[in-house]
């Protein structure tokens, strides 16, 4: 299954990461914004419009964890991230 980057985690990119943790269509294993990890958490957690995950949504250090599935979190408040420099694997 291939690996992706999302680069903003705004609305779109937010449904489109439940679309495919459900039937793990891709493997989601970055996700960068120029918002915080926390307000993402919560903004992914606790959806106005679909309303709560069924499954923990976490954070630790610079991870987004949904279920048993971890992404990176890489800020791009100052710079945009060098993807080849991140480890894929």
């Amino acid at each position: 299954m291939s690996k992706i980057a999302i680069h903003g985690f705004g609305c779109i990119a937010r449904s489109t990461l439940k679309a495919a943790l459900q039937p793990k269509l891709f493997v989601p294993a970055f996700i960068s914004d120029i918002t915080d990890l926390s307000t993402l958490t919560a903004l992914f957690a606790y959806d106005s419009s679909y309303g709560p995950r069924p499954d923990s949504v976490t954070t630790s250090d610079k991870e987004l964890s949904v279920g048993d599935h971890k992404m990176t979190f890489v800020n791009t408040t100052h710079a945009l991230p060098n993807w080849g420099e991140l480890n894929w694997a």
